[in-house]
């Protein structure tokens, strides 16, 4: 007897596909097809296709009547309590580093030299505060171009999904400068000038960088 587990924001992205659900763009439609295209396969090729039955209370019934012919499996039983504590376990020692604008963990390097996406961080001046900023090179109008829209949407929309549905996941990142300095509170950026002033300095609770006197 062989499974295929699918996960509830797949199953989201199926519904947002079909029309089900409401969709927030057109860039997310690439990785909801892809998320059809997982549940056709275990459909397929499995003897049955399992979910963990730990979606919305209030949304849980209305996703058993659109997927009748998936397993819900209570996540109270089979052992799955001990299985989702191990693979939190697993999941928390996977961080990702950001050194000099360059992701640095190898696991998130090679991932996205899979996916050929050139992604650099920089410090961006907006309305007097100074914004640490995750970019995606390439050329305006080119098929690569329109490529990194498409990767980035699908990648934010899971995530927006993953916690929409309740999923754990950490948010941290470590982030480092060229120079080798820990980005954190109290980081000032060297040599910033704005009204004459110097050094300006991040809260990182905030996320936004303020001035320094």
């Amino acid at each position: 007897m062989s499974y295929a587990l699918i996960d509830n924001a797949s199953l989201t992205a199926i519904q947002r596909l079909l029309g089900r659900i409401e969709a927030r763009g057109d860039y997310s439609t690439d990785g909801d097809i892809v998320a059809f295209e997982h549940l056709i396969e275990g459909v397929l090729f499995y003897n049955e296709v399992v979910c963990l039955d730990d979606y919305k209370p209030e949304h849980r019934e209305s996703r058993h009547r659109d997927f009748p012919f998936i397993r819900f499996l209570d996540p109270s039983k089979f052992g799955l309590p001990e299985v989702a504590q191990a693979a939190s376990e697993e999941a928390a020692r996977f961080r990702p580093e950001i050194r000099g604008g360059k992701f640095a963990d190898a696991d998130f390097k090679a991932f996205l030299e899979q996916l050929k996406m050139h992604i650099v961080c920089t410090w961006d001046l907006t309305s007097s505060v100074y914004y640490l900023t995750l970019k995606m090179l390439g050329k305006p109008n080119t098929r690569e171009f329109d490529k990194y829209s498409d990767i980035s949407a699908t990648i934010f929309t899971e995530l927006s999904d993953s916690q929409r549905t309740g999923a754990k996941w950490n948010d941290s990142v470590r982030l480092f400068d060229s120079a080798g300095r820990s980005i954190a509170d109290g980081y000032e950026i060297e040599e910033a000038q704005w009204a004459g002033r110097e050094n300006w300095r991040i809260d990182a609770r905030s996320s936004i960088i303020c001035r320094g006197t």
